[in-house]
């Protein structure tokens, strides 16, 4: 399909991410950890391939959520935030039921700098029901981020009673 090759809709962009993106992208880059730095850099090494594998088994299926996502999850963190949202967005249009998919177009459009968008997108995706913990945590941080601490902590204290068992304390 002309939509899965190199330099097409699925391929890497040579376009870079805005110029700026208000910190948005800092926890893509914060997930590669901190602890072992040639570990962080391989992966980084490793992005443009992922990339590349992904568009290429696309265009043996490209209507597959599952490769979609992984597709948008290496244009991510390339920082082809375009393309990425884009790829995720296709994926969860695709597979609406998986709530990952919403998660990681999330990301990529707060990545983007879209906060605005990433909020619609995890409300959409939590739909009065908070089970999908990450999406709430997500939700819960970028209205923190963009002033409203009161819905953030809202938020947070209905994640706590919904998921009495998380890990981390949340609110």
């Amino acid at each position: 399909s002309a939509g899965a090759e190199p330099g097409g809709r699925y391929g890497r962009g040579d376009e870079p991410g805005p110029a700026a993106h208000d910190g948005a992208h800092a926890p893509v880059e914060a997930s590669l950890g901190t602890g072992d730095i040639g570990q962080r850099d391989r992966l980084r090494a490793r992005r443009p391939a992922a990339e590349e594998v992904a568009a290429e088994a696309l265009a043996l299926d490209e209507d597959n959520p599952k490769l979609l996502n992984l597709l948008g999850l290496a244009q991510l963190y390339s920082q082809n935030y375009r393309e990425a949202v884009f790829s995720l967005g296709k994926a969860a249009e695709l597979d609406p039921e998986d709530p990952n998919y919403r998660l990681n177009l999330a990301k990529a459009q707060a990545a983007q700098g879209n906060q605005s968008s990433a909020i619609v997108t995890l409300e959409k995706a939590l739909d009065e029901s908070l089970q999908h913990l990450p999406s709430g945590l997500l939700l819960a941080s970028l209205k923190a981020d963009r002033g409203d601490i009161d819905g953030a902590r809202d938020l947070a204290r209905q994640l706590a009673d919904l998921h009495p068992d998380a890990a981390a304390p949340l609110a």
